[in-house]
């Protein structure tokens, strides 16, 4: 499980989000790849959406799905790959963005933003926040690009002593 604590920088490369690199070379971004397919298929009207489906790092590379496993399990995102009798495993993004408890509770803003004036927890995918979204903008982030994913907050302990 990796370590979110928010206080400290991240030094190794961790795996910051599923992509597809169009033939063209446009590298598009989403949590799955079949939200970046159907993104890219219904905004911008691209069929059939081909190319390499694969991930961007934390620091901007994009790779295959292989070596997507290897930083990974590296980073602790994920403690082995699906297959990991393959002599290459490979990530799958279903793999890198489950919880304990089902899926993962972020939520992309490009399919639901929350109630207005609700302090969430945001991502840019590089750090987190508190902030609230009001009417057509997340106001103080804090964040140093734009607000790619949010959650609701936990409830607070039951037990306050």
């Amino acid at each position: 499980m990796p370590d979110y604590n928010l206080n400290r920088r991240v030094t190794k490369p961790y795996i910051r989000s599923a992509a597809i690199r169009r033939n063209d070379g446009f590298v598009h971004e989403g949590a799955h790849h079949c939200h970046i397919i159907r993104r890219v298929s219904e905004e911008l009207g691209i069929r059939p959406v081909t190319g390499d489906q694969g991930f961007v790092t934390s620091d901007g590379r994009f790779v295959d799905r292989v070596e997507g496993c290897q930083i990974a399990i590296k980073a602790g995102q994920i403690n082995q790959a699906r297959y990991p009798h393959q002599s290459d495993p490979e990530l799958f993004s279903e793999d890198l963005w489950s919880w304990p408890y089902g899926t993962s509770p972020w939520i992309s803003v490009h399919e639901m933003l929350p109630s207005n004036r609700k302090p969430v927890l945001v991502t840019d995918g590089r750090t987190q926040s508190i902030s609230q979204y009001d009417t057509s903008y997340w106001a103080y982030t804090g964040l140093a690009y734009a607000v790619t994913h949010w959650m609701p907050l936990p409830p607070l302990p039951e037990n306050r002593s």
